[in-house]
């Protein structure tokens, strides 16, 4: 995704075209209703999943950052970064 989002970004920059992505991490939806909270919550490194209006408001952020482009910008709670909460924590 980071690839085709900056070389569609550097392609289209001249007709003033932006193009950038949001990098959704666990989200709570209804497909998660029936999955337990503290598994949701242990899946996100700030002990919080994204909800679908975390995920909005990123979208409306870089519809609004006129001077943005090639970004993708994550929206996990710090997912991104590899570690969940309490993984490879010592005790």
């Amino acid at each position: 995704m980071s690839a085709a989002t900056q070389h569609l970004a550097m392609e289209y920059a001249k007709d003033g075209i932006r193009v950038s992505a949001v990098a959704p991490g666990v989200v709570y939806t209804p497909i998660h209703r029936n999955t337990l909270k503290d598994v949701m919550q242990s899946l996100s490194p700030m002990g919080r999943p994204s909800t679908v209006k975390d995920i909005a408001d990123a979208v409306m952020f870089l519809s609004d950052a006129s001077t943005v482009t090639g970004h993708i910008l994550d929206v996990g709670g710090g997912a991104h970064f590899g570690r969940r909460s309490g993984a490879n924590r010592p005790d």
